[in-house]
């Protein structure tokens, strides 16, 4: 069993859940996605210190032909580079990185070219060390282009380093982020499937390279034939798929086994059970009272009934109104500028901003009111997405909480500093997505929702085995009416 490690991205877990086991991307992945942005990293950065240095480029010819100076072997020795790291690339994965291929073809390609010409008596290069330009128009625009390229391999770094996929003794966890500081900077993207949804789990092998290095593609699937999780150049990709499927096993056999053991002691010999404990155990966003006829507290958790209510971030009741208000101050202003004008009669210029400014208020009520309306409810039972239209029509989906197949957690750059996301819940069969769009926190509402699922699967069999129960029963009381038991 591998220990929990330190993970750059928070992870929530349930109550009673704990790490099994985790694996990342194969460093060939690594390679592979930083080869490009690291190559036109090299080669501008290369030409903009040979531009800033006093080179420059030409198209003569020279007299001398057919003699390879030592900068000629070095590009034949780029290009055998190129040449090996395309034949990797295409070895990776069968069907993978194919603009990355094609941009390594047509750089090998440039660059024999470019050592034909040269072989045949032209000349390209004119260094010129005496002068040192390192401003000119073609050498910034080579020094932007590198420190874009470094910035995007950055970019590529972190964003493999933190993928995992992660096996807990309740679900399988897929997390796909980049984190430059954690908790404050970093996209997000994590899914989560519950054991026992699980269908069949496959680790494909393609490649020899595959073979050799130990790495291969991971496939979960669940009873959404559409929507399969891939997990790409995986270590050890074969003991995870053990792990997963031992554990699934495991978990499903301990759960009937603890639950008929309790109901039999619950319904056989009347020992008193303790009843369930239901608590949202993530703060909630208050809202001061001299604003509550604005906002609501996000969630709104009504611990009686036992369900939560969330609103999408106030951030976006701002972006709603912000243009509204942009205009009324723009019409105040214009109005008291030209006000200041004798010549001109200002009945009518009062008459029109009065007309703008209410129907600018109008709009602010519309969207505040928009706004209000949008929420989305978990109950102990299912998921409700309710969209309704100020004073208007109401589209309200719902989705048992036992249809729930997989939850997902999104979130990007700007919404991890501002503290909002969207939570995706894929449902079996043709039910399609629920979507809660721009919550609060979205990592503690992906949270509840999966205690939520993981509560309710426990009810469903404990219902069953009930019932399986209950037939005993009958059946033990129908041999005792017709004399079998004695």
């Amino acid at each position: 069993m591998q220990a929990q490690r330190a993970y750059r991205i928070e992870l929530k877990l349930l109550e009673g859940e704990h790490v099994l086991y985790a694996i990342g991307h194969h460093v060939v992945s690594l390679v592979a996605a930083l080869v490009l942005p690291i190559g036109l990293m090299v080669t501008a950065l290369s030409l903009y210190i040979y531009l800033a240095l006093g080179g420059s480029f030409t198209a003569e010819r020279d007299i001398v032909a057919g003699i390879l100076v030592p900068i000629d072997w070095l590009f034949l020795l780029l290009s055998l580079l190129l040449l090996l790291l395309w034949l990797l690339l295409g070895s990776v994965e069968r069907g993978g990185y194919r603009a990355t291929r094609w941009s390594l073809l047509i750089t090998l390609i440039t660059v024999l070219l470019m050592v034909a010409y040269r072989a045949t008596g032209g000349v390209l290069f004119v260094p010129n060390a005496t002068v040192v330009q390192p401003f000119t128009p073609l050498g910034l625009v080579l020094l932007i282009v590198s420190l874009g390229s470094a910035a995007f391999a950055a970019y590529q770094f972190f964003d493999l380093i933190n993928d995992q996929l992660i096996l807990t003794n309740m679900r399988v966890i897929y997390v796909n982020g980049a984190v430059l500081i954690p908790g404050l900077i970093e996209k997000r993207v994590q899914r989560d499937v519950i054991l026992e949804e699980i269908q069949n789990v496959s680790a494909r092998t393609q490649t020899y390279l595959e073979h050799w290095l130990n790495y291969s593609t991971i496939q979960l699937q669940t009873a959404n034939v559409d929507v399969p999780l891939l997990f790409r150049a995986a270590n050890d990709a074969h003991a995870m798929q053990q792990r997963i499927m031992r554990e699934r096993q495991r978990l499903i056999e301990q759960q009937y086994e603890r639950n008929f053991s309790r109901l039999v002691a619950t319904r056989v010999y009347t020992t008193k059970a303790e009843p369930p404990v239901w608590d949202y155990p993530h703060p909630v966003i208050e809202v001061p009272h001299w604003l509550r006829w604005l906002l609501k507290d996000n969630p709104q958790v009504d611990r009686q009934q036992r369900q939560v209510l969330w609103y999408p971030h106030w951030i976006f009741l701002i972006q709603a109104v912000v243009w509204p208000l942009v205009i009324m101050a723009a019409t105040i202003m214009i109005l008291r500028l030209i006000t200041n004008l004798v010549w001109i009669d200002p009945l009518p210029l009062w008459v029109v901003a009065t007309l703008v400014v209410l129907g600018c208020a109008g709009w602010i009520v519309y969207q505040v009111e928009d706004y209000r309306n949008d929420c989305y409810l978990l109950t102990s039972t299912t998921l409700v997405d309710i969209d309704r239209r100020p004073f208007g029509p109401e589209l309200r989906r719902s989705a048992s909480l036992g249809s729930i197949q997989t939850v997902t957690l999104q979130t990007t750059f700007l919404g991890s500093w501002l503290g909002y996301g969207d939570v995706v819940m894929t449902t079996a069969g043709m039910g399609g997505q629920f979507t809660f769009h721009r919550v609060p926190r979205p990592n503690e509402v992906a949270a509840a929702i999966n205690q939520a699922i993981t509560a309710f699967r426990k009810i469903q069999r404990d219902q069953s085995l009930e019932q399986a129960l209950g037939l005993l029963h009958e059946f033990h009381e129908a041999q005792r009416r017709t004399g079998e038991l004695r």
